[in-house]
């Protein structure tokens, strides 16, 4: 998944996408989220908010409305794929089917 923001949104550091410890608004922040989030297919939105994991692999909750399905225009078959990266962290990979 993507976040869902425009170019200005996402410069409005004001008001970050942020991740929380819990599925609520009041939850602890969790940190910042990135521009691409690890969300499992098919995952169910509980009260508004979809798990997923940060970099370090830690639990943590992101709004439903601040994500989408990534897409790439100029190449629709690109798809964003969760993947553990050679130094441990988490990453990404972009393959097209």
């Amino acid at each position: 998944m993507a976040l869902n923001q425009t170019q200005e949104q996402a410069m409005d550091f004001d008001h970050p996408a942020t991740f929380r410890q819990g599925p609520s608004d009041t939850a602890a922040d969790a940190g910042l989220a990135g521009a691409q989030v690890a969300i499992k297919t098919g995952a169910d939105p509980v009260n508004g908010y979809l798990p997923t994991l940060r970099t370090d692999f830690k639990p943590a909750w992101v709004k439903a409305s601040l994500v989408k399905p990534y897409a790439v225009a100029s190449d629709p078959k690109t798809r964003c794929v969760p993947a553990v990266m050679s130094n441990g962290s988490q990453g990404f990979m972009y393959p097209r089917d």
